[in-house]
């Protein structure tokens, strides 16, 4: 899932709640992808099908936190192809690391910014961004 925060524009970080997900390998994220893998070895399908799901844990494509400052949040995507064009096709980023740093994240979406610049899992994306 790639979220915009504030001014930042869009950021490639993926979310996903491992428990549920797969068939309980502690490898798997997402709808059954090995979190080991990057989002480079992604096939344009699975790109999309974890853009689907992680976007479905942020409220869906175009959903936005309703924030008092609206320059620290985090929102998600516009839709399904700005998903999936926002990380560039090199990225090396393990899945499970953009999974971590989008989840923190995702718990207090109105401090977005903040928790991107300073989550040691968002820091390691920045390659993504």
């Amino acid at each position: 899932m790639f979220v915009r925060v504030g001014g930042l524009g869009w950021v490639a970080i993926v979310v996903a709640s491992l428990a549920g997900c797969g068939d309980g390998d502690a490898n798997d994220a997402g709808p059954g992808l090995d979190a080991d893998r990057t989002w480079a070895s992604l096939s344009e399908g699975e790109r999309a099908d974890l853009c689907d799901f992680l976007s479905g844990m942020l409220g869906g494509y175009g959903f936005q936190a309703d924030c008092p400052d609206h320059d620290a949040a985090a929102w998600a995507a516009p839709d399904q192809a700005t998903c999936v064009t926002s990380v560039p096709d090199t990225c090396g980023t393990p899945v499970w690391v953009m999974e971590e740093c989008i989840e923190a994240v995702s718990k207090d979406l109105c401090h977005g910014r903040s928790i991107q610049a300073t989550h040691p899992a968002c820091v390691r994306n920045v390659q993504c961004r």
